[in-house]
């Protein structure tokens, strides 16, 4: 009897493995597959990991059966020397076929997998399991190592890295290319391969979770968090750090008028004004234009400003007579003729400032009630110790600036306000006396990013992410 002549594998074979043309790829597959030659398994094991055509990942796995069987019907023994495998880009494979079978059966397509329930009498929904990043790399190599051990033929070794890998990564039950490699190794269905390899719902449950939620304490702890970092932030922008207006004058202060504080002396005036306007123009007096121009002037001075003026005054990028809006006011007095103050500069009036070290930590001010904000959504989603812990640094870091602006900052910053002249405030009162409600807003809700955490930790332990 006539022996069979093995066909060889040529390096053009291996070329059309990776050709553009599916059909070459197909037809590269199916000679390959006629060689029965166990280097061959290598090849077909790669077309089978990476092409990204169903059909052509299909034929490979029939390939490497029907070469395995013919090994073992033959007795061939042992591995002969191989080549490099073709090199072909890695790309995640499309839902693949799970029909069995001889390579050159033609056979109809086959529906794509339905989704695993595995050995799970209630179904538990992967997105309530804690599935590190590690553990899916991890089940990812297993899967790898198994088809290599399917490729040596020692498929019970296969079959205990699959079912390991389903056990660290749930996730892999849904992966098409395990679902494949499952139906090769067991020999049945992929799906119901993937049932019987899978753990149990009190297996995934003991292995991953289930995610803990927050309880209700923990969640109102994180909501007030949320509530003292917007607190924090609104504060410093729309409430005022320093208000001189509740300050206590003698002789209605520097602006002439009834009023036993500056702001009541500052409104009085404006009344008068406005007494006097109403006067001129009933008798049509060519004084109304002025009246107008210093009532306006007079309605834009404000005795109050934010913490970010006062931040921007304290490093010297604004100027306090333009924050009071003097600067309006006196350009009314230049537009007269004959009272000399044509050339006066409000930068004359006002010393140079010394920027210090510590003055440009108010600009964390802002910052860090931000990065609260979004540590309190987190918190939200789901608390956890590190969360907690980085919302005190958070909060113990936007401690420092609002520390600095009470003891020192306050003081520079009202220092060029001597140049407006004698305000009749008494010689006592103190920087610190003119901090204003928004710095005691932005301060409480700095506190309660800071301490809250404290209480949560020790009330509501939370959670540690499973590795």
């Amino acid at each position: 009897m006539q022996r069979e002549e093995t066909p060889m594998i040529d390096d053009q074979l291996l070329e059309n493995l990776v050709s553009d043309d599916v059909e070459t790829r197909k037809r590269a597959v199916m000679q390959l597959a006629k060689t029965k030659q166990r280097e061959a398994l290598q090849y077909l094991a790669e077309v089978f990991k990476e092409d990204e055509d169903p059909e052509v990942r299909d034929l490979a796995r029939k390939g490497g059966l029907f070469i395995k069987k013919h090994l073992e019907e033959s007795g061939a023994a042992g591995a002969s020397a191989s080549r490099p495998a073709p090199n072909r880009a890695a790309s995640p494979p499309p839902a693949s076929k799970n029909t069995r079978g001889s390579l050159l059966d033609d056979e109809d397509d086959a529906p794509s997998p339905a989704p695993v329930s595995s050995r799970i009498s209630t179904p538990i929904p992967l997105s309530d399991l804690n599935i590190s990043a590690d553990a899916e790399k991890r089940a990812k190599a297993m899967v790898k190592s198994a088809l290599d051990y399917h490729m040596r033929g020692d498929n019970e070794k296969a079959i205990q890295l699959i079912a390991k890998a389903l056990r660290v990564d749930p996730k892999q039950a849904h992966d098409s290319y395990t679902i494949s490699l499952a139906a090769t190794v067991v020999g049945i269905d992929g799906q119901e391969a993937i049932e019987r390899l899978s753990p149990s719902s009190d297996e995934l449950l003991a292995l991953h979770g289930p995610k803990s939620k927050n309880s209700t304490l923990t969640a109102f702890m994180a909501y007030m968090v949320l509530i003292g970092a917007v607190l924090a932030l609104v504060g410093y922008f729309l409430f005022p750090w320093i208000d001189m207006s509740s300050v206590p004058v003698e002789d209605g202060g520097g602006f002439g008028a009834e009023g036993d504080t500056l702001g009541a002396s500052l409104d009085a005036l404006k009344s008068e004004f406005n007494d006097q306007i109403a006067l001129a123009e009933e008798a049509n007096s060519p004084e109304l234009d002025f009246l107008n121009s210093l009532s306006n002037a007079l309605n834009g001075l404000k005795l109050s400003f934010s913490g970010l003026d006062a931040t921007l005054l304290s490093l010297g990028l604004r100027d306090i007579f333009e924050v009071i809006g003097f600067d309006k006011f006196l350009e009314v007095f230049r537009s007269i003729p004959g009272l000399g103050i044509e050339a006066l500069n409000t930068d004359e009036l006002t010393p140079p400032i010394e920027v210090k070290p510590l003055d440009y930590t108010l600009i964390l001010t802002p910052v860090i009630s931000v990065i609260a904000i979004l540590i309190g959504f987190l918190l939200l989603r789901r608390a956890t110790i590190a969360q907690w812990l980085i919302c005190i640094v958070v909060g113990l870091v936007g401690l420092v600036p609002l520390a600095y602006f009470y003891l020192s900052a306050v003081d520079q910053v009202m220092s060029p306000a001597e140049g407006l002249g004698d305000l009749g405030i008494s010689s006592a009162i103190t920087g610190s006396d003119l901090i204003g409600l928004g710095f005691w807003v932005t301060l409480a809700g700095t506190l309660v990013v800071t301490l809250l955490p404290f209480i949560a930790m020790i009330l509501t332990p939370p959670q540690v992410e499973n590795a």
